[in-house]
């Protein structure tokens, strides 16, 4: 897929193209040499050229608003969605300066996928569904927690007993 939007190129050009006046005119940072003022007799101070100057900033800036500026946002912040129900879900992800990473499952295989700017490609395959870890509830918890007490709490038991007398 092409870019159609380079910001580093644009930033590029519009520091070109906003220089350029300066090296239009020979003297001191473009400027027209023998101090000619506005108002000091030289010509009109208005005439077609500012306006048409003006018309084509406004130009640039209705194009720049309309058509660039929402492709450009349009690439940031993007994520990868997939519906509910569908076979395909995303395990984890992690991202990094040059992209994303996401554990994917997908028809029962997990794959390591990497999503960045140049594309997306798949890292590795993660193999097969793995086996849950067992994780005891909270009801087999509070069971193994009352057969043995801990020795701290014996402890603090017996001074308690000591002290009531």
């Amino acid at each position: 897929m092409p870019v159609l939007f380079n910001t580093r190129a644009a930033a590029i050009l519009a520091a070109g193209l906003s220089a350029a006046g300066a090296f239009g005119d020979p003297g001191i940072l473009g400027t027209k040499s023998g101090g000619g003022y506005i108002g000091s007799g030289g010509g009109p101070a208005i005439g077609p050229m500012p306006i048409i100057q003006m018309l084509v900033a406004l130009a640039i800036v209705i194009v720049l608003v309309k058509w660039l500026l929402p492709k450009a946002l349009s690439k940031v912040g993007k994520k990868l969605v997939t519906p509910v129900g569908s076979g395909i879900s995303i395990e984890e992800s992690a991202a990094f300066s040059g992209g994303s990473l996401y554990i994917v499952k997908a028809r029962g295989k997990e794959l390591l996928v990497c999503v960045s700017s140049s594309g997306v490609s798949c890292l590795a395959d993660l193999g097969g569904d793995r086996a849950p870890v067992a994780e005891p509830t909270f009801q087999e918890m509070v069971e193994t927690a009352k057969a043995a007490p801990a020795p701290e709490v014996e402890l603090a038991l017996e001074r308690l007993v000591r002290l009531g007398g």
